[in-house]
């Protein structure tokens, strides 16, 4: 198991908040893997927003009070990955080890509320120019239009105060029937929105399950009137980015 080096933490004569436990983690090299037989969990502390979430949703495996303060072991697979589902920056990822449990995870696309895309799944991602950059299971992409580090979310959204809640504006379709999940493939246009070819579900910042497609553009200049979903706006606001 990859264990993170122990950081040491002040001693305080009074009980100290898991949120103060998770702050004291962050150092530069920020991104930690903590490994378990079938699953690595990792964690980019410059990403956590010291919620403990995690904490929250699954205290056997997520402990700061502990070291390493991550077990992946112990708990079932299936239960940590909907515990890390409930990150709400994006700093708790997970890779599967594939001569370990295979998970049949949906694919899902999560509209942060002031936020970025959060996609989880077998996912592919290309650049602009067509060529595979990433394959992931988790990321979270910029659609504020202002990252630095373009698809991926730097937190610019912060920076530039960009507000949406996060609704998606569409009829509700029903979730689909049966069947295996296609792998899901992203393809930032240039100048443009990220087109997501695959079975995908696009679910609200409030959790509710609105949609259900398998092929869609997303907004990722932070214009569109019809969010998370592209209207064409990014041309009007001359967008640009590779």
């Amino acid at each position: 198991m990859i264990r993170a080096p122990t950081v040491s933490r002040p001693v305080s004569p009074v009980p100290v908040s898991r949120a103060t436990l998770l702050a004291g983690r962050e150092m530069n090299d920020a991104v930690r893997e903590y490994a378990g037989k079938s699953i690595t969990v990792l964690y980019d502390a410059s990403l956590c927003e010291r919620a403990a979430a995690c904490v929250d949703a699954l205290n056997a495996v997520f402990d700061p009070s502990r070291e390493p303060w991550i077990e992946p072991d112990a708990a079932p697979v299936d239960e940590l990955v909907k515990a890390i589902a409930t990150c709400p920056s994006g700093a708790l990822t997970y890779r599967l080890c594939r001569s370990g449990t295979e998970l049949s995870t949906a694919n899902v696309v999560r509209v942060g509320a002031d936020g970025p895309l959060r996609v989880s799944g077998e996912i592919s991602l290309y650049d602009t120019d067509g060529e595979l950059i990433s394959e992931e299971v988790e990321v979270a992409l910029c659609r504020c239009g202002a990252s630095r580090h373009k698809p991926f979310c730097d937190r610019s959204h912060e920076r530039e105060a960009f507000s949406d809640p996060g609704r998606v504006h569409e009829p509700r379709l029903a979730p689909p029937l049966g069947g295996a999940e296609t792998r899901l493939d992203i393809h930032p246009r240039r100048d443009g929105p990220y087109i997501v070819k695959g079975l995908v579900r696009i679910v609200s910042a409030d959790g509710d399950t609105v949609m259900v497609r398998e092929k869609v553009a997303l907004c990722r200049c932070g214009a569109s009137a019809n969010k998370p979903f592209c209207d064409g706006s990014h041309k009007a606001v001359e967008f640009v980015a590779d």
